[in-house]
């Protein structure tokens, strides 16, 4: 049986509930280095190199290939 990389039986849904909404809702702390309306730049909490820093969409996309539609990329 063939499933289409388009097909919604490919995809999990979005977990409105995880780490990255929490910070962007402010219920989590981070140290922001950037923000706009599109997106929230900020130091990773175990980086693996100096400066490491998470940039993240303030849009949940169903799929990563959405993101690219949200965020103006």
């Amino acid at each position: 049986m063939f499933i289409s990389h388009n097909s919604p039986a490919n995809y999990m849904a979005y977990d409105h509930d995880n780490i990255f909404e929490k910070i962007l809702r402010q219920e989590m702390p981070c140290t922001k280095l950037h923000e706009d309306e599109h997106t929230l730049a900020f130091m990773y909490i175990i980086p693996q190199a100096d400066g490491h820093t998470l940039c993240i969409p303030k849009v949940a996309p169903e799929t990563l290939l959405d993101l690219r539609h949200c965020s103006g990329a």
